[in-house]
């Protein structure tokens, strides 16, 4: 099973949509444990979790113990951080099987799929449009659904989902005097999350000590990282223009602004 989920990442999602078709199998991932709900905020980070999880389990039936060096074999990601294109293969290798054995092991699991798939529609009433999702919203009803034949993929199971963002909006009143990050708050966490951790929590500290006011887009525009002490002035990136979390939040009080 770990050898298949793995080969469902190298392949992708099959599942039709206008979404970012990554997200049923990390989704599914979740549900199985081998990633967090919070990795899901950044998908790269949460592709490469899931996938450093999995092989993790592999080795460990192979007889590497949690804290041993993996085998090159089982190094899969290439020097640029990508998935390398023989990963599959080099796993089958260093457990000594062959992709026919494979298949004829597997068989027994992928024939039909995943059983029969669901048919039906599935709706959820009463609710606000999501962010994303591979449903589809009826504004004029308040009304996501799903047909759930039409969203099962060949091979992952059938996965309904849908995104939402709910704003702290006392917060934002008490520092940017209006309700500015709504619908763009997955983006802006994204971007949070990837700052390393001192870098946050300057970025948390500046945003904190915002006022509302005619200045506050300016601000957030002339807001720069600073390097440690510990630091040298060269290796630090965000010291010339905005950094990209300053540059979402300043075009997203321009355009909240008219």
């Amino acid at each position: 099973m770990n050898a298949l989920l793995l080969e469902w990442l190298a392949a992708g999602s099959s599942a039709s949509g206008p979404h970012d078709k990554t997200l049923e199998p990390l989704l599914y991932l979740c549900d199985l444990g081998y990633i967090q709900p919070a990795d899901l905020l950044d998908e790269n980070l949460a592709f490469k979790v899931a996938v450093d999880n999995i092989v993790r389990k592999v080795a460990g039936m192979l007889g590497y113990a949690p804290d041993e060096p993996l085998p090159p074999a089982l190094d899969i990601f290439d020097e640029d951080g990508e998935l390398r294109s023989d990963m599959f293969d080099a796993v089958l290798a260093e457990a000594g099987v062959t992709e026919d054995d494979f298949e004829k092991l597997l068989a027994p699991l992928t024939e039909g799929g995943f059983g029969e798939q669901p048919e039906g529609t599935v709706c959820w009433k009463g609710i606000g449009e999501p962010v994303d999702t591979n449903g589809e919203w009826a504004k004029d009803k308040a009304e996501l659904c799903w047909n759930a034949k039409a969203v099962a993929g060949p091979e992952l199971p059938s996965i309904l989902f849908a995104l939402w963002t709910v704003p702290d909006k006392q917060y934002q009143l008490d520092h940017f005097g209006k309700v500015a990050i709504d619908r763009d708050l997955a983006d802006y966490n994204v971007s949070l999350r990837r700052l390393p951790e001192e870098d946050a929590r300057k970025w948390n500290s500046f945003v904190d000590g915002l006022r509302p006011g005619a200045d506050v887009s300016n601000n957030v525009t002339a807001f720069r990282f600073q390097p440690t002490t510990t630091q040298p002035a060269g290796e630090h990136t965000h010291t010339e223009s905005p950094p990209q979390i300053a540059q979402i939040l300043s075009k997203i009080l321009v355009n909240t602004s008219h």
